[in-house]
């Protein structure tokens, strides 16, 4: 099995040390970029499995950054983890429309980081195509009757960023149980 390779883009030098140590120990492939365009080359030319990426960063913001990773189609597969000290529900909402596939606010449990991490690069967990039908291979059949009656097939359009933040605190309250 190939090492998964793991970018940590946060402008934050202890919040960097400590999530490169931590991951590094749990076997991962890290590399470092301390702000928005730093983080955009290095997703361009490393194709990193899974981006930690800050929301509050120089130069370009972790939003403009998860909006670039989106709208490029050789990068769109890449796998986004925000983690943000912003834990306002319309940024998590603002996360998410963007095209994150998780949003996890600071300070957190590094347990918690660290199973959130290995979930996302788990053999199950969607491309970022497919993420529409993430919570269906949860859980299909109670995400049929949460999503019965919504327009479409339960998928989440850019109107409906009410139904996706309910998966996303669904998401975040899963791992403090």
């Amino acid at each position: 099995m190939t090492q998964k390779k793991i970018l940590i883009a946060d402008d934050e030098p202890n919040i960097v040390v400590s999530l490169e140590y931590l991951l590094q120990r749990e076997g991962y492939a890290v590399s470092i970029a301390r702000d928005g365009q730093q983080a955009l080359d290095a997703i361009a030319r490393e194709a990193p499995d899974l981006v930690l990426l800050d929301v509050m960063m120089p130069i370009k913001s972790g939003f403009e950054v998860c909006a670039s990773v989106r709208g490029d189609a050789a990068l769109a597969h890449t796998r986004i983890l925000m983690l943000s000290a912003k834990g306002r529900d319309t940024d998590l909402a603002k996360g998410m429309a963007l095209g994150a596939d998780d949003y996890m606010t600071k300070p957190f449990a590094t347990r918690e980081l660290v199973a959130r991490v290995a979930e996302m690069l788990g053999p199950w967990w969607p491309v970022p195509q497919l993420r529409k039908s993430h919570r269906e291979t949860q859980r299909p059949a109670a995400h049929r009757r949460h999503c019965a009656g919504r327009p479409g097939d339960g998928a989440v359009a850019g109107a409906d960023v009410g139904h996706r933040l309910v998966h996303a605190r669904r998401v975040r309250a899963r791992g403090r149980r």
